[in-house]
């Protein structure tokens, strides 16, 4: 029989045991893993300042596309403070700065 800690243990006991290691490292595995893509995508989010900027000028050009009747529909066109705040905040800074750049572009065509 084996012993753990000086004790004899039985096979079931064994069992159980290599169990509860086995699920108490796949919980710290998935536990890691979630730490570690949050601290990336933190890492990788776009100032909020930048955000408060981009969501402004997001809703002006959406005023401007509609006072221009220029037909443009989907997100990129809705006016949504909130909206384009919370998006820009999850993507990369240069993401919605291509957003931004996009819409001049499109206003000028």
């Amino acid at each position: 029989m084996e012993r753990q800690h000086g004790k004899p243990i039985s096979k079931g006991e064994r069992h159980v045991s290599q169990w509860q290691d086995g699920a108490l490292g796949l919980i710290f595995d998935l536990i890691f893993a979630a730490g570690t893509f949050a601290s990336q995508r933190i890492a990788s989010a776009a100032d909020p300042a930048f955000c408060s900027k981009y969501a402004s000028d997001a809703n002006k050009a959406a005023t401007q596309a509609k006072q221009l009747k220029c037909g443009f529909e989907g997100p990129r066109w809705a006016k949504d403070l909130g909206g384009h705040t919370a998006w820009c905040l999850f993507v990369d800074q240069s993401l919605a700065q291509s957003e931004t750049d996009t819409r001049a572009k499109d206003l000028k065509d």
